[in-house]
């Protein structure tokens, strides 16, 4: 097939064109420049040639930052191993097998403790996150937060972020509080939390795991400060 045009043979063989194949490749290697840690030996060089792009003598990696236009501020970095792989969480995760049970518990459970509910949805394209706290029953407080559009947001980050929010209300209102409960109707959510692979939504469930290991350790000194003092015997003559 002499007389065929290479655009279209390209297209027939399912083959992308080579302009575009280059400007992938140009995307791929400039993110592995800009995501190098900050004891590699690039790492300033790469800095200060995104910073500013010269008139004459370009080397490859002006020629690479200028191509892919990607700014080093708005990288994102993600540890690559966020705990060995036999850590287990310090957390107890309790599913209910239905609706009615997970009702049953709630009815049983709400007068005795801290609760928080957490819920995250898509409303008009716009996805958002709440949380409410109850102690005792009453509730204490409340808060809500918009993410942003859909076509930038997902449902998932809505959940994971309604949890922060829970968190930050049990910071935020201090007491005697022997555990808080939080209530999740988002099975996906309980199951990323206990897997400590590399996931979709990352820094949000690590930002999780260590706001409530702060807010454990301040339930814990809690505790220990309510309790009353009981002197010790001495026997010692």
């Amino acid at each position: 097939m002499r007389t065929t045009a290479g655009d279209i043979a390209i297209v027939h063989a399912n083959i992308k064109p080579i302009a575009i194949q280059l400007k992938e490749t140009i995307l791929k290697s400039y993110a592995r420049y800009t995501t190098r840690p900050t004891n590699h030996p690039l790492y300033s060089v790469i800095r200060k040639t995104a910073k500013r792009m010269v008139q004459r003598h370009k080397t490859s990696l002006h020629l690479h930052a200028e191509a892919s236009s990607i700014s080093n501020a708005e990288m994102e970095t993600i540890t690559a191993t966020r705990a060995k792989p036999g850590t287990t969480s310090s957390h107890k995760f309790r599913r209910a097998a239905n609706k009615e049970e997970s009702i049953k518990w709630d009815n049983e459970n709400f007068r005795n403790g801290t609760m928080i509910y957490t819920d995250g949805s898509c409303y008009r394209n716009m996805v958002g996150a709440s949380a409410v706290l109850y102690e005792i029953g009453q509730e204490i407080g409340s808060l809500k937060f918009q993410l942003g559009f859909a076509s930038n947001h997902t449902v998932f980050e809505g959940e994971l972020v309604g949890i922060l929010l829970g968190i930050h209300l049990a910071s935020k209102h201090p007491g005697t509080k022997a555990s808080v409960n939080f209530s999740i109707d988002n099975q996906a959510t309980t199951k990323a939390m206990q897997n400590n692979a590399r996931q979709p939504a990352q820094y949000l469930i690590d930002e999780i795991h260590q706001t409530t290991s702060v807010l454990q350790g301040h339930l814990e000194d809690e505790q220990r400060q309510n309790q009353p003092f009981r002197p010790r015997n001495d026997t010692r003559g």
